[in-house]
């Protein structure tokens, strides 16, 4: 586990902005756009979560928790918008700053973000309604 996910997993409670309720700490996730992975999670409400983890990348993050949010699947993931399929939040990620004689390793605790994205209601039931529609 690298250094900056044991920082994550020390600095307590990260709250969906959509449902306000806690969500499990992020897990390496593979099947996204960055080559190495992600740090993603996914929320009880149906948001999932990635962690921008220097604070600079948050169009890189997005994507990835948007790859998360279709299972895997980059070219369904690259079709939604904002506003019209999912909604979308960033909040400050709460993470403890780490010192190693003195230096500092890594960036500040106030830099990482977490990108939150939740299909639209509107979508959801759309979706619900087809898939009812296949099966019967």
């Amino acid at each position: 586990m690298d250094v900056f996910a044991q920082r994550m997993r020390r600095a307590g409670r990260i709250v969906c902005p959509f449902c306000e309720e806690n969500v499990p700490a992020p897990r390496q996730v593979m099947t996204v756009f960055t080559p190495d992975g992600c740090l993603a999670g996914r929320c009880s409400c149906g948001a999932v979560y990635a962690v921008d983890e220097i604070g600079r990348l948050g169009g890189q993050a997005l994507l990835d928790a948007q790859a998360v949010l279709c299972d895997g699947d980059l070219g369904r993931a690259m079709t939604l918008e904002s506003g019209k399929d999912v909604d979308v939040l960033s909040r400050p990620f709460p993470v403890q700053t780490i010192r190693d004689g003195g230096r500092r390793l890594g960036r500040t605790a106030a830099s990482a973000r977490s990108w939150f994205v939740r299909r639209r209601l509107e979508t959801r039931a759309g979706e619900a309604s087809s898939a009812a529609e296949e099966d019967g």
